[in-house]
């Protein structure tokens, strides 16, 4: 993702070194029990300037070790014990305090665990699910969710911000692509 909003900038004539990227990071240890959410929102400057994507995947994954100890030592304090309250206010306080924590993002991402075995409707089978998250004030909010063995990815995005979402998306494959070859 970071290459292709790399390749994007230099393709309009404007290159970045840092773009703001949002995102979670589950804090889920591996004898905890199944159902709710245990994550921090945390925030990565992400390198645009590196163009080795084993080195940009190596500061993800360095940034995200480092948010996830720094997190789990507060996870079980005050916010944590908060953290059921928020589903007794009202929808539109929840939305202005998200949109507020998240518009010093350039992008918000997200994955979501899908269904790992075929799923129909009325007898047809759903070969794709396409998530579109929400757009909670940044230029753009990419999701992906699994499904049965695939990856599918979902764009949403600015209008004012990200003024040609085709070329956007084609830089965001050809920066997968790439790191999909490392494999």
């Amino acid at each position: 993702m970071i290459g292709g909003f790399r390749r994007y900038h230099e393709q309009l004539g404007a290159p970045a070194d840092r773009l703001a990227v949002g995102f979670p990071i589950s804090l889920r240890a591996q004898d905890d029990p199944q159902g709710g959410n245990r994550f921090t929102g945390a925030k990565f400057a992400a390198p645009m300037a590196e163009t080795d994507p084993a080195a940009r995947i190596a500061a993800v994954r360095q940034f995200v070790l480092e948010a996830r100890a720094a997190s789990a030592t507060t996870a079980d304090t005050v916010p944590a014990a908060l953290a059921p309250l928020v589903g007794w206010l009202p929808a539109p306080v929840v939305s202005a305090v998200s949109g507020r924590l998240t518009s010093t993002n350039d992008v918000q991402v997200s994955s979501i665990p899908g269904v790992p075995f075929p799923v129909y409707i009325a007898g047809s089978r759903i070969t794709h699910m396409y998530p579109f998250g929400p757009l909670p004030g940044c230029a753009a909010m990419i999701t992906l969710i699994s499904h049965n063995g695939d990856c599918c990815i979902g764009i949403n995005t600015d209008t004012l911000a990200v003024t040609d979402p085709g070329r956007l998306a084609d830089d965001l494959r050809a920066g997968l692509d790439e790191v999909v070859e490392l494999a």
